[in-house]
């Protein structure tokens, strides 16, 4: 995809505002009150990890306490990925699919920029490592870039739909700053699997976003990306996601730890 061609498209001159232009050159927090079981369950754990960290003098008690904590791990991860199933919107999208390419751009992109901080500061070069800004924040501005650009008008998205895209581009994206951005995109990433093994997520990638309910700009914007992943016939991930590699090893772990 050609992402020079396409800021032309979308008009004005230059890059975008400053915090956008200079990525291109390379959260509200959520609480939930858990159930009062689980909450005991969580600090008995704790405890007893604390009561084993201070007398432990043999293996068999660090044994213990390294059952303990990766329980205590086990658990919080389940209770993220239920948190996370319920907040965010989750969808599997083709990954030849044209918005799909942009927001995998946007994130070597990033890398890119962060990786060429990382080797100037390693040269003794005084620099910002916070410099590239919110990450989530450029994959979804080079996502609704390509939206508002594309030649190739979805079926959901008439050409009304991609005008207002493309002057929320120019008036929140490449007019505005990250401040008020990050006030109506709390959540967007593109995620490529990698090693995976389902034949659900073959060639496919998942888009996960969360807007503002609280701004009337959060609501649209979520508006238009449900109805732009299924006008794209992505297809929707419902509850927790399942239990990753490392979780699956960790339950092989405490298995064999507790024999």
């Amino acid at each position: 995809m050609d992402f020079d061609a396409m800021m032309a498209d979308l008009g004005g001159e230059g890059e975008g505002g400053a915090w956008f232009g200079s990525l291109l050159k390379a959260d509200a927090a959520v609480g939930g009150a858990a159930d009062g079981k689980k909450r005991k369950a969580e600090a008995a754990l704790a405890q007893e990890a604390t009561d084993v960290a201070k007398g432990a003098k043999g293996k068999d008690d660090l044994k213990q306490l390294v059952v303990i904590l990766a329980r205590l791990t086990m658990i919080n991860s389940r209770e993220l990925a239920n948190l996370c199933g319920v907040v965010y919107n989750t969808f599997l999208l083709s990954d030849a699919h044209f918005i799909t390419l942009a927001g995998l751009e946007a994130g070597e992109r990033y890398n890119k920029q962060v990786e060429e901080l990382k080797e100037k500061k390693a040269g003794g070069e005084e620099v910002d490592m916070a410099s590239p800004g919110p990450p989530h924040l450029l994959v979804f501005a080079m996502v609704l870039a390509a939206l508002a650009s594309h030649s190739a008008v979805s079926v959901s998205a008439p050409m009304d739909r991609q005008k207002e895209a493309k002057e929320f581009w120019l008036d929140k994206v490449k007019g505005g700053t990250q401040a008020a951005l990050s006030m109506h995109v709390r959540y967007f990433r593109v995620i490529k699997p990698r090693g995976t093994k389902s034949k659900r997520m073959k060639d496919k990638v998942k888009f996960v976003f969360a807007f503002s309910a609280s701004s009337e700009i959060g609501r649209t914007l979520e508006t238009w990306f449900l109805d732009e992943m299924r006008a794209a016939g992505a297809e929707v991930a419902m509850g927790a996601a399942p239990r990753g590699e490392l979780e699956r090893e960790a339950a092989r772990l405490i298995s064999r730890l507790q024999k």
